[in-house]
């Protein structure tokens, strides 16, 4: 539960509202086939790491998406991007995403993205990956807002075999019942 706290002269005080839930899917052209992928609530969150020397926070968003009817042993598949640290974003943001190294994504140019790797779930393992048919020819990602409670925005991936997947997340801030 999130406490929020309203000064007016109407309702003053305090309230308990329900955590939020991650939304979005990936829809889109894949392989030939018309998809349309729901965001895994539980594998989708902001996260901020808040830095040990007293500098600004680490900002990740992890994004997990459940595949249906592919081949392959795929059951989802997602991204793990890196924003720069302390990253708060108020308006939108584009970052075209271009291939990098061998195997990677990342952004052209300076942008607030720092790392982005694609990862794929099967039965039996996670691991850092694409979708068949691989690494994507070029995509962008679209932040519309990054706070210090949520995340939302798109990401568009882009094949050479004509491939076309647009993903929509709005994710909350990471958080356990520990915390």
């Amino acid at each position: 539960m999130l406490a929020v706290c309203v000064w007016s002269v109407l309702a003053p005080g305090c309230y308990l509202l329900p955590d939020a839930e991650a939304e979005g899917e990936c829809r889109g052209n894949y392989l030939g086939k018309s998809v349309r992928w729901p965001l895994f609530k539980d594998g989708a969150w902001l996260e901020r790491i808040a830095s040990d020397r007293g500098g600004k926070d680490q900002v990740h968003v992890h994004l997990e998406y459940e595949t249906q009817d592919i081949e392959d042993d795929v059951e989802a598949f997602g991204v793990d991007i890196r924003l720069e640290d302390g990253a708060l974003i108020e308006r939108p943001d584009t970052t075209k995403l271009v291939p990098k190294g061998n195997y990677g994504m990342g952004p052209q140019g300076e942008s607030v993205v720092m790392e982005w790797s694609g990862r794929v779930w099967t039965s039996d393992e996670s691991r850092t990956g694409y979708l068949r048919p691989g690494r994507p020819a070029e995509g962008t990602v679209t932040f519309e807002r990054v706070n210090n409670i949520q995340a939302k925005g798109q990401f568009v991936y882009l094949y050479l075999d004509g491939s076309k997947l647009t993903c929509t997340f709005d994710t909350p801030k990471y958080s356990s019942s520990e915390s």
